[in-house]
C-alpha cells in the first residue's frame, strides 16, 4: 500500500524542528520506505517551495520562492522505490481557501497513493500568540509593544488566524488525520519522534534516526531580550546601520542576546513584556 503523509504545520508548533530532523534523516528514512523529498534552496529542509508554487499560481505574489511543485516530489518518490510519501510546510495551511485546490491536488495523490494521511501540532493560543510575538521582534521587523502585536495578528494582519477551518477542509478529504495538541510535557524535547510515532512509524525506525544539532534553532527569548531587540530595531531603523562598525556592534549585540536567551532558558512560559510599560 502506497501513502502520503502531510505535514500541516503548524506555525510556532516545532514544525521547523520536525522539517529539520526529517531532512537530516533523509536517507535513513529513504531505507525505511519512507521517501522525504529534497527541494532546492533556501528551504531544501521543508517544502515551502511546493506551497509558494500554488500560492503564486492563485494569487501572483512573487515575495517567495516558487521552486517545488507536486510533480517534482512525485518524480523522487518513484526514484526512490518508497512505499510512503512525506511532504511538510506550514504553508500548505494557506492553499485551503483556494476554490477547487485541495479537490484537485487530492485527485492527483489518489492517482498514485491509496490512502492519504494529514497531521499537524496545534499550539493554544496564547502560547502561539507569545511565541509569534517573540519571533517578530527577534527578527527585528517588529518593535511595537504586544498589544499592537495583538491587533494585528487578530485582524489577519501577522498571524495565520484560520488553522480550525483550514485542517478542517484538508481532514475531510485525507483518508485518516493525526491533529495532535502541542504539548511539550507530554513529548519532552523530541517532538518529531512522538509525531512518527502516532503516525505508526516502526519503532525499530524511530530507534535509527540520528538528532540533529538544535543550533539550527531559534532559542526562545525571554523577557530583557525582547525589550532589548524592539529597542535594536528602532535603531536600526533610526540610523545607518550599513556604517561598518555600526552594523559590527549591532551583529555582535543580536549574539550576545541570542546566547543570553538560550543561557538563560527563557521561554514564552516567562514571558512578562506584554504591555507597553
Amino acid at each position: 500500500m502506497k501513502t502520503a503523509i502531510i505535514h500541516l504545520g503548524t506555525h510556532k508548533a516545532a514544525s521547523t524542528s520536525i522539517q529539520l530532523f526529517l531532512s537530516h534523516n533523509r536517507d535513513v528514512l529513504r531505507e525505511a520506505g519512507i521517501c522525504y523529498p529534497e527541494a532546492p534552496p533556501p528551504t531544501s529542509f521543508a517544502h515551502h517551495g511546493m506551497a509558494w508554487t500554488i500560492i503564486r499560481r492563485y494569487t501572483g505574489l512573487e515575495r517567495r520562492p516558487a521552486n517545488f511543485s507536486l510533480e517534482d516530489a512525485l518524480a523522487q518518490f518513484a526514484d526512490s522505490e518508497a512505499d510512503t510519501l512525506f511532504l511538510s510546510s506550514e504553508d500548505f495551511l494557506t492553499t485551503s481557501f483556494y476554490d477547487g485546490f485541495l479537490d484537485e491536488f487530492f485527485a492527483r495523490l489518489r492517482q498514485t497513493f491509496d490512502r492519504i494521511v494529514v497531521c499537524a501540532f496545534v499550539r493554544s493560543r496564547k502560547d502561539f500568540f507569545n511565541s509569534s510575538y517573540n519571533q517578530w521582534v527577534k527578527s527585528l521587523s517588529f518593535s511595537q509593544h504586544f498589544g499592537h502585536y495583538l491587533n494585528q495578528a487578530l485582524s489577519g494582519v501577522q498571524a495565520p488566524m484560520h488553522y480550525t477551518k483550514a485542517l478542517s477542509l484538508w481532514g475531510e478529504l485525507a483518508d485518516e488525520t493525526v491533529f495532535l495538541p502541542f504539548l511539550p510535557k507530554t513529548f519532552g524535547a523530541a517532538p518529531e519522534l512522538y509525531l512518527l510515532e502516532k503516525l505508526g512509524v516502526q519503532a525499530s525506525v524511530i530507534e535509527s534516526l540520528e538528532a540533529f544539532s538544535s543550533a539550527a534553532l531559534n532559542a526562545s527569548i525571554g523577557p530583557r531580550a525582547v525589550i532589548a531587540f524592539r529597542r535594536l530595531s528602532h535603531s536600526l531603523h533610526e540610523s545607518d546601520w550599513y556604517e561598518h562598525y555600526d552594523l559590527a556592534k549591532r551583529e555582535m549585540l543580536l549574539y550576545e542576546l541570542e546566547n543570553w536567551a538560550a543561557d538563560n532558558d527563557w521561554n514564552t512560559d516567562k514571558f512578562r513584556a506584554m504591555t507597553p510599560q
